[in-house]
């Protein structure tokens, strides 16, 4: 049996969870990017996507609103998770 999903996105520390045009959409993505960009105040960000259909949607709209605050954006493609740190050692150090 499927679990109904809820009718918003869940945000938590691990990042936003949902399905793409039921519970997220585009300027979703936007305005939590335009919130992180503001918040690093225009330093470098690693972005990275797993590999779904909508993981190349998403990660143009993150890295164009990153990139309008002035962000450097570092874009990994598919980021798998024993990269994660890593990378983030190489980019931003």
């Amino acid at each position: 049996m499927r679990h109904a999903m809820a009718k918003h996105p869940m945000i938590g520390i691990s990042g936003i969870r949902g399905i793409v045009g039921e519970t997220l959409f585009a300027e979703d993505f936007v305005n939590y990017a335009l919130g992180l960009g503001t918040l690093v105040g225009g330093g470098t960000v690693l972005v990275g996507r797993d590999p779904r259909h909508s993981g190349e949607m998403i990660r143009d709209l993150v890295c164009g609103a990153l990139l309008s605050t002035g962000c450097r954006v570092v874009d990994r493609r598919p980021l798998l998770p024993g990269g994660r740190l890593l990378d983030c050692k190489r980019c931003c150090i």
